[in-house]
């Protein structure tokens, strides 16, 4: 009556409470914490939105699906881009921001590609963002074999002013 939580049930029946939340914050289960969002193959996708509402990405949590175990999480400070229609995710896997991975959800595998030195830091720096996300042009154009992602940089002698370009991912 005072609380709502999110269980996870494996095949054997055994259950794992993934999220529980209590008294007047209990109504806030669904629009804030965990979210189921998707199952795949080997993993289930959750958001883990951190607050109600626009503004701020979730990060997205793989729990495997027989333990619901954590194998993966990709933080909002190191998402570009999802498209759960097209079951893939885009994102920093670097703490330089320079290595963009870009995850296809249904085949479980991942493709890096490699920005010029320091663009994408400085490119957070220059147009104070918190977010990656920011940085990129969206929607990513869609190629047979790849995506193209345009993105602000700063170049090292216009320090005043933000430039653009292209990034190809291999899909």
């Amino acid at each position: 009556r005072d609380s709502s939580w999110m269980t996870f049930e494996s095949r054997e029946h055994s259950k794992v409470i993934l999220r529980k939340m209590n008294g007047g914050t209990k109504y806030f289960i669904y629009s804030i914490g965990l979210r189921f969002t998707k199952e795949y193959h080997d993993f289930l996708l959750f958001e883990q939105r951190w607050i109600s509402g626009c503004c701020t990405p979730p990060d997205y949590i793989f729990l495997d699906k027989n333990t619901a175990e954590e194998i993966e999480r990709i933080s909002n400070t190191s998402l570009i881009w999802y498209e759960w229609e097209e079951d893939y995710i885009i994102y920093f896997s670097d703490s330089l921001y320079n290595t963009i991975t870009y995850f296809d959800l249904s085949k479980n595998t991942k493709h890096e590609t490699k920005l010029p030195s320091n663009r994408g830091i400085s490119a957070l720096n220059i147009i104070n963002e918190n977010y990656p996300c920011d940085v990129f042009q969206r929607p990513p154009k869609v190629k047979k074999n790849y995506l193209l992602l345009e993105y602000y940089y700063q170049h090292p002698d216009f320090k005043d002013s933000l430039m653009t370009d292209v990034v190809r991912v291999r899909k």
